[in-house]
């Protein structure tokens, strides 16, 4: 899809345009006519929008300790330090298929004092 911008200049044809009637009348259909394209790209938008998912990680993220850490907006190296732990074990405990209470609470404690 290709986006148009109706920029300062459209604006200022369009409404020279619009003024340049001896009677001062709006030619409605040649107004219409030159907002066309502009019309077309916002509705065009508007269908984007309405078909537009939002990406949500619980979705597609198992795992409690990954997904906590990404909706905490931090990388794994930024969880181990807050658990004083290696970047390795945030890595082992996000492969996991399960994860203990034990470690969910170390977890969400560390991500907390962020």
């Amino acid at each position: 899809m290709e986006l148009i911008f109706l920029t300062v200049d459209d604006v200022i044809f369009i409404q020279s345009e619009i003024l340049s009637s001896a009677s001062g009348a709006v030619d409605r259909h040649r107004l219409v006519h030159l907002l066309r394209p502009y019309i077309a790209a916002i509705e065009e938008l508007k269908q984007i929008q309405e078909n537009y998912e939002v990406f949500d990680p619980a979705d597609y993220i198992v795992n409690p300790v990954a997904l906590a850490r990404l909706q905490a907006g931090i990388t794994q190296e930024e969880l181990a330090k807050l658990m004083n732990v290696t970047q390795a074990y945030v890595i082992k405990i996000e492969n996991q298929e399960k994860v203990t209470s034990k470690i969910m609470q170390e977890v969400t404690k560390a991500i907390t004092k962020k």
